[in-house]
């Protein structure tokens, strides 16, 4: 009962992650999808690559569990990194602890005219 449980989990995870991480490659910013229209979203591009994920394992003749869910690791690896270069306003917490802000850069709301002062 909970194994079941558990693979229904997995399946809707691994179906709307990579859609999520695709839909924010596409449109990294906060107003370009609201919530519903970004689910919905989500779900059609992780089918789409669930199913083309499927297509290029069976052509290669490695469609098992081990290499499916390998490749939809680096899979969403791939676009969460592509996300994290896009901005994406869902990655920005993960964004602040991966890159440290340059020396010399002014404060965030001082530009280099104040900086400099009169």
């Amino acid at each position: 009962m909970i194994g079941t449980l558990l693979y229904g989990v997995a399946g809707v995870l691994a179906l709307l992650i990579p859609g999520l991480l695709l839909s924010l490659v596409a449109y990294p910013g906060k107003g370009q999808l609201d919530l519903p229209s970004r689910m919905a979203v989500s779900f059609g591009l992780g089918v789409l690559l669930n199913a083309y994920l499927v297509l290029l394992l069976g052509r290669v003749n490695l469609l098992s569990a081990s290499p499916f869910s390998l490749s939809l690791l680096l899979l969403c690896a791939g676009l969460c990194a592509l996300a994290l270069l896009r901005g994406a306003y869902l990655l920005s917490p993960l964004r602040r602890l991966l890159v440290r802000p340059r020396r010399g850069t002014p404060v965030s709301g001082e530009g280099p005219a104040e900086a400099g002062g009169s």
